[in-house]
């Protein structure tokens, strides 16, 4: 008989800081939760963030890609690491959670999707190639090759300046929702559990 793999289950603990949420993805690697901070900064009423779970005996991709995020740091066209933490099951078990940051635009691919076959303004399409060349220029200059580039793996971001809060009343609510549509988001390169450090840099880091 074939050994079932492992998954994460809904009866899973908050962190320490954050309250985890709805379940929002699901793949090879384990689970993904929206996830609140119990207590935000006094700027934001409610952080959101991305927490990528799976029980600790099956976690070494998540674990991996921790380390790749380690060594990307500081660019702005990658998806945020927050860091990590262990939680416990209800049932006893440990899990280990990958926080991240929360992309409230979906994927590239989900956009395409809704384009219901007509594709993306050219402009849009500019906008987003630009940012994930960056994206990759920065990986690869930090001795990193992706290995799994696709429009899953593209999330869309709002920019900060698109998170200020104004006084709502019922009139500039409407104005918002319509805005909100068309919202200029920002393509990040997230995903890194497949990702695999060049010989070139094994080869620095042996020597040192």
């Amino acid at each position: 008989k074939k050994k079932k793999k492992k998954t994460v289950k809904e009866n899973v603990e908050d962190g320490v800081t954050w309250r985890r949420g709805k379940m929002i993805g699901k793949g090879s690697f384990g689970s993904v939760y929206l996830a609140t901070l119990k207590k935000p900064p006094p700027t934001k009423s409610q952080l959101l963030m991305a927490v990528k779970s799976a029980e600790l005996s099956v976690s070494k991709s998540l674990q991996e890609e921790r380390k790749v995020f380690n060594n990307l740091q500081g660019c702005p066209y990658i998806i945020q690491c927050f860091g990590e933490e262990t939680t416990t099951s209800q049932t006893g078990e440990t899990v280990y959670n990958l926080l991240l940051e929360y992309a409230s635009g979906g994927s590239l691919r989900d956009l395409i999707e809704k384009s219901n076959g007509f594709g993306l303004q050219d402009s849009d399409v500019r906008r987003y190639v630009r940012s994930i060349l960056r994206a990759i220029k920065h990986v690869h200059d930090s001795g990193y090759v992706h290995l799994d580039l696709k429009p899953d793996n593209i999330l869309l971001v709002p920019p900060k300046s698109q998170g200020k809060t104004t006084t709502s009343t019922p009139a500039t609510t409407k104005v918002k929702a319509a805005n909100n549509k068309n919202k200029k988001f920002m393509a990040k390169v997230c995903d890194f559990g497949l990702a695999k450090m060049v010989k070139q840099q094994i080869n620095k880091k042996k020597k040192k």
